[in-house]
């Protein structure tokens, strides 16, 4: 029997995936992008970043400056939405408008 905590790992992991997901698709559609523009724009193939945002994969750190530039996002705000934390804590206050 596989421990309760395992469990719990795995469905944040998918809520962490699905703000991710939507934020990628938020911001490709307010530039207007397909996926094979934006994936071209960030340095990626286009299969990988129909992953990224199908939330199959996560973005290697390597690939995750590069399209937070192509989505013109701070990279910390990128960050905070792959990681599904609050920009507070992670010491980004001016993204939280504080």
């Amino acid at each position: 029997m596989k421990p309760r905590r395992a469990k719990n790992q795995k469905r944040r992991a998918k809520k962490d995936s699905k703000v991710f997901m939507t934020y990628l698709k938020f911001h490709r559609y307010r530039l207007g992008l397909t996926q094979e523009q934006l994936a071209k724009k960030a340095g990626v193939s286009q299969g990988l970043y129909c992953e990224y945002e199908r939330g199959i994969k996560r973005p290697l750190a390597k690939h995750h400056v590069k399209l937070a530039q192509a989505l013109g996002r701070p990279v910390e705000e990128f960050t905070a939405k792959l990681y599904n934390v609050d920009p507070v804590e992670m010491g980004c206050a001016q993204l939280a408008g504080a």
